[in-house]
């Protein structure tokens, strides 16, 4: 199947010490309403450490994407590394749109739960 690459950074609010944490980032068709959102593409990114401030990402994505769909980019970071999200993990909080095109660049804000 043929891919496109769609890359960026999840910003920590501030820098944090991080010791083999998991990341997870994906891109989300969002365009169905009053519906769950329906995951396109996921990385994960193991393990994180050290004292970040932001982590970098690269999201393969299908190449054939309908045009007429809402699209939303999503991360988490889970410092116990993979499982349930647990107090002190991050997470995003608000939607990120994403379009054809933002393949570079691309910003992640997550917040501490």
């Amino acid at each position: 199947m043929a891919t496109f690459t769609i890359t960026g950074w999840i910003r920590l609010p501030s820098s944090q010490w991080l010791d083999g944490a998991t990341a997870i980032v994906g891109l989300d068709d969002v365009s169905t309403i009053d519906a769950p959102s329906v995951r396109i593409a996921e990385t994960v990114i193991a393990p994180v450490s050290g004292t970040l401030d932001r982590i970098p990402f690269s999201l393969a994505v299908p190449k054939r994407l309908p045009t007429s769909a809402s699209y939303t980019l999503s991360a988490e970071i889970r410092r116990s590394g993979p499982g349930a999200l647990r107090r002190g993990d991050f997470l995003s909080t608000t939607a990120i749109p994403w379009t054809e095109g933002d393949v570079d660049g691309n910003i992640i804000d997550v917040r501490q739960i």
